[in-house]
């Protein structure tokens, strides 16, 4: 096929004449150039050489002349009709002013695309029915002009289902968007256009149904669907909603892509290095390969914990049949976990370990990261941890634990606000509540402060674990396991002193300091260390300073 346009070959191809529009001839190179570049039909490219050579040859031409003078009549004419709508739209012809005697439809070739062709330059980028991105350029036309409402809903549904059926099956687009109906699959492809426009906010959710629906009734419809939550892309983790809330009709969500999507249209490579997951600022991303402590537990808190791992285990029998139960019961999927006890009793070192036993990464929380000076913003970044935490779900190759480490602010019970403060941290525990109520993944809270515990906040744990101090048999194994030089009576002797898991480590780590620049310490001065931690924690301690 010629590839190069070619202004007097176009015009020596126009004298076929009938054959041009009836389409029973194979094109000429001029007019196939023009089809696949401008994504036309045979006849829209037809129209679109006549209206060239005739101003070529400086005179007018008008849709009532071609079809006049080729014959073309009744549905044939509504045709040559639409296709010249088309070239209109394409901004590939403009209407021109009529003349004296002049026939109806006038037209001419846009004057840009004029000079560009008399220089044999097509300009833009061919259209391409196996690529991805050709398609989605093409969507990002056609939505633009719904929004500029120079196209109907109808129209745009006419001609947007036009262009993914013509999709090949090559196409990576097609094959992601195939199972699903022309809502859903247009929400992919707008959201696809609003992430290579880098609008990190997304597609407002209201707006697009404004925008896609003529009828307020498949409006309110879709709404509600969205609120049910049987919009199937939305449920197979293709696209994710960002703020939203019970009732859609009161606060408009935004939609956006999902990591797993993003992967999968955009084509990330693998390579044989670990890939750098894009982890929000708002989290902290550990590896549940990451090395933690051997831990020491009574009876009954080691059977309680070994339940969960079993409840999240990534098994046949683990996380999924968990879920499945809740779900046929039109119970809330959502595993929810409240780890409370003293400091240094091990809560957040047995999230971390729960972690490596079940095989899921943790995203911690940064609680530094979520509150702002600002009013609105906290509670704007609190609904972000879920929006976050369901976007970068759907990057991991198991629903991660997000962690709430020490919580105690968020979970307190709500006061008569008096104070823009007190306002702010009672939203932000509105905005928690809401979202436990509805969470679908796994989430572990810890807390100190289990006494001032809001009891809407303990209703919506599922499991609530309590974290004791540890009794002396396991002091001494944690004794042990810190220094393993110890003796069996040494450590026995150690455990007499009423110590956290916590505070022997620190003592511990003390004690390794000391023999580095001291020589070995004996019994005695590990003692010593052990009464000084336990006068600090009692509060009588040496005064300090004056």
């Amino acid at each position: 096929m010629q590839t190069v346009f070619d202004p007097m070959n176009l015009v020596e191809e126009t004298t076929v004449g009938k054959r041009l529009f009836v389409g029973r001839a194979a094109p000429g190179p001029q007019q196939r150039l023009l089809m696949e570049h401008y994504d036309l039909t045979h006849i829209g490219a037809a129209v679109f050489m006549v209206v060239f050579a005739a101003q070529l040859e400086e005179r007018q031409e008008s849709l009532t002349d071609i079809a006049q003078r080729h014959n073309i009549s009744g549905p044939r004419y509504r045709t040559l009709l639409n296709e010249y709508f088309m070239l209109v739209k394409k901004k590939l012809i403009v209407p021109t002013p009529y003349l004296k005697n002049a026939s109806p439809l006038c037209c001419g070739v846009e004057a840009s695309v004029m000079k560009g062709l008399m220089q044999g330059e097509l300009g833009g980028e061919p259209f391409d029915p196996a690529e991805p991105f050709s398609i989605i350029q093409s969507f990002s036309e056609l939505w633009q002009q719904l929004d500029d409402k120079e196209l109907t809903a109808r129209q745009f549904h006419n001609e947007g289902k036009e262009l993914i059926k013509r999709m090949t099956p090559d196409n990576r687009l097609r094959e992601l968007v195939a199972p699903y109906r022309f809502t859903e699959q247009v929400m992919i492809i707008v959201a696809a256009i609003d992430h290579i426009n880098a609008q990190r906010s997304g597609v407002d959710l209201r707006e697009f149904a404004k925008n896609f629906f003529a009828v307020l009734r498949d409006r309110a419809a879709f709404l509600r669907d969205i609120s049910q939550g049987t919009v199937e892309v939305v449920k197979s983790g293709l696209i994710v909603l960002n703020d939203r809330g019970d009732d859609p009709f009161s606060r408009s969500p935004e939609f956006t892509l999902s990591l797993k999507m993003r992967s999968q249209l955009f084509g990330v490579q693998k390579t044989g290095r670990k890939e750098k997951l894009n982890i929000p600022g708002i989290f902290s991303h550990r590896s549940w390969r990451d090395k933690q402590p051997e831990l020491y537990f009574d009876d009954r808190l080691a059977a309680e914990l070994g339940t969960v791992a079993r409840a999240l285990s990534r098994s046949t029998g683990g996380r999924r049949l968990f879920s499945k139960r809740l779900r046929e019961r039109g119970m809330p999927t959502g595993f929810t976990a409240l780890f409370h006890g003293a400091p240094g009793t091990g809560k957040t070192a047995s999230v971390h370990e729960l972690a490596r036993m079940v095989k899921r990464d943790i995203l911690q929380v940064e609680m530094s990261a979520v509150r702002d000076k600002w009013v609105g913003e906290s509670e704007k970044r609190t609904r972000a941890i879920f929006t976050e935490y369901r976007t970068v779900a759907g990057s991991l190759p198991a629903c991660p634990i997000l962690l709430l480490n020490e919580a105690d602010a968020l979970l307190t019970r709500r006061m008569d606000a008096r104070t823009s403060v007190e306002t702010m941290n009672n939203t932000m525990q509105n905005i928690l509540l809401e979202e436990l109520e509805k969470f679908e993944g796994i989430l572990v809270a810890t807390t100190n402060l289990t006494g001032m515990l809001d009891d809407a906040f303990s209703r919506r744990f599922l499991y609530k674990l309590e974290f004791p101090n540890p009794t002396p048999s396991i002091r001494a194994r944690i004794w042990r396991s810190k220094l393993p030089e110890l003796t069996g009576d040494e450590a026995d002797t150690l455990a007499v002193h009423s110590l956290s898991g916590g505070e022997i480590e620190n003592v511990a780590r003390r004690y390794i300091v000391d023999s580095l620049f001291s020589g070995k310490p004996d019994l005695d001065r590990l003692e010593a260390l052990c009464r000084e931690e336990s006068s600090l924690k009692k509060g009588i301690g040496r005064k300090v300073g004056f």
